[in-house]
């Protein structure tokens, strides 16, 4: 398994969805994330910033195509 497919299952998670949606709220001043081990804590934040860019690049398109 490649590193790039870990991601995209991270990115899948209702955990990342609701990440998202906690740094989007801006009377959230922290965040608490418990129970990452190890090395999750980076691939999760991996999967988050590539998953932030894929919506970029959808939404661009979408811009692009009306």
């Amino acid at each position: 398994m490649e590193i790039k497919e870990i991601s995209n299952i991270y990115s899948a998670l209702p955990q990342c969805g609701a990440f998202l949606k906690a740094l989007s709220d801006k009377s959230m001043r922290h965040i608490f994330l418990k129970g990452m081990y190890a090395s999750s804590a980076s691939v999760f934040f991996a999967a988050v910033c590539g998953s932030e860019k894929g919506k970029g690049k959808s939404e661009k398109l979408k811009e692009g195509s009306e």
